[in-house]
């Protein structure tokens, strides 16, 4: 997961799920483009692929913000993560994790 920032030093981070029939199953964070989260998580989990491959599996970004300057990107990335540990353990549901925000990787 890449570090969405412009040159205008705007932060954002985003907290979604994937669901069957309505029902969280796992819970991630993105600071990309959710949907691009949403292809490579189905691609790299066979669990969510599966889930999501079925008619009644779907996926929604439940929480997103931006940010910029006091509120920068370890900001957001605090309040995505502490959104993510909340509705993971309130909804009992699996969290993704991939690749930390600040790695330059996928």
């Amino acid at each position: 997961m890449g570090f969405a920032q412009s040159s205008n030093n705007v932060a954002f981070g985003a907290v979604y799920e994937h669901k069957v029939n309505g029902v969280p199953k796992f819970v991630g964070v993105t600071h990309t483009l959710p949907e691009e989260r949403f292809r490579l998580d189905s691609q790299q989990n066979e669990d969510v692929g599966k889930m999501l491959r079925r008619r009644d599996g779907s996926s929604e970004v439940v929480w997103a913000g931006i940010g910029r300057g006091v509120v920068g990107p370890s900001e957001i990335s605090d309040i995505c993560n502490t959104i993510q540990n909340d509705r993971a353990e309130r909804q009992h549901v699996q969290k993704l994790t991939g690749v930390k925000p600040y790695s330059r990787h996928g």
